[in-house]
């Protein structure tokens, strides 16, 4: 009986810890390419000579969708062909200046949503997945994010860090709806002009640039010291259900 009391013990500890003994991880699971041809972004200041404390961020264009580290059947959907719609506007938002050494501009406050749409034929199939022309592969509605660079690159990305929150959707794979912590980054290039602002009140100065998208959640990993309790819990499963048929076959 001690015997049994004690690998039932151990096992239910193994379990604890899978739900308080594990550190957070990000894990990306999307990203898209960049556009091989102009801007595919552009941000447009609300004000008459970009004096405005806000503005609307707006992207488009035809690119590729990959999901990684997603398992073997959505690993598989590489490349896929895509369109790309995004947009995010901030009101009453002012841009901000780190100075040196990073002279840093930050503009906050952008809310909005995106999406990556199959632009591909209806029954294409992608590793055993069969895809419909509009289907929507990742789509999200997102609030806080920020734009952030200096000279001309910098990105534009949601974090959970910086107060931002968002919710995905995709039909590809539903499960990315209830995703903890969702999360996005997209890079800024060739950006044109500069990153910068008129004045201490106003928002970023329009401008066109290019970029493409990292998307990622949080995941739980068990810490070492959980492990060991897993491994203890597994074992003494086994020496529980072992002991079980022995008793059961004396009986017999």
């Amino acid at each position: 009986m001690k015997t049994l009391l004690l690998t039932a013990s151990v096992a239910a500890l193994s379990f604890a810890a899978l739900a308080s003994g594990a550190q957070a991880a990000t894990t990306v699971f999307a990203t898209t390419t960049t556009l091989a041809a102009g801007p595919n972004f552009t941000w447009t200041n609300n004000g008459a000579g970009d004096t405005g404390s806000g503005g609307t961020l707006t992207g488009t264009g035809s690119t590729s969708f990959s999901f990684e580290n997603s398992g073997p059947v959505l690993n598989l959907l590489a490349f896929v062909p895509a369109n790309f719609n995004f947009t995010a506007t901030a009101t009453g938002a002012p841009a901000g200046f780190s100075g040196a050494p990073n002279d840093l501009w930050t503009q906050t406050g952008l809310s909005g949503s995106f999406s990556y749409t199959f632009s591909g034929t209806t029954g294409t199939m992608f590793g055993g997945t069969t895809l419909t022309n509009g289907e929507n592969l990742l789509s999200g509605t997102f609030t806080n994010a920020w734009i952030q660079g200096n000279g001309g690159s910098g990105s534009t990305n949601l974090s959970v860090g910086n107060g931002g929150h968002m919710t995905f959707t995709s039909t590809v794979d539903p499960a990315l709806a209830s995703a903890i912590n969702p999360e996005f980054a997209y890079t800024l290039l060739a950006v044109t002009p500069n990153f910068g602002a008129t004045s201490s009140s106003a928002a970023l100065e329009s401008f066109t640039g290019k970029g493409d998208g990292e998307f990622s959640f949080t995941t739980a990993v068990p810490e070492p010291a959980a492990w060991s309790l897993m491994i203890m819990g597994f074992g003494g499963l086994g020496a529980l259900l072992r002991q079980r048929r022995r008793q059961a076959y004396v009986a017999a």
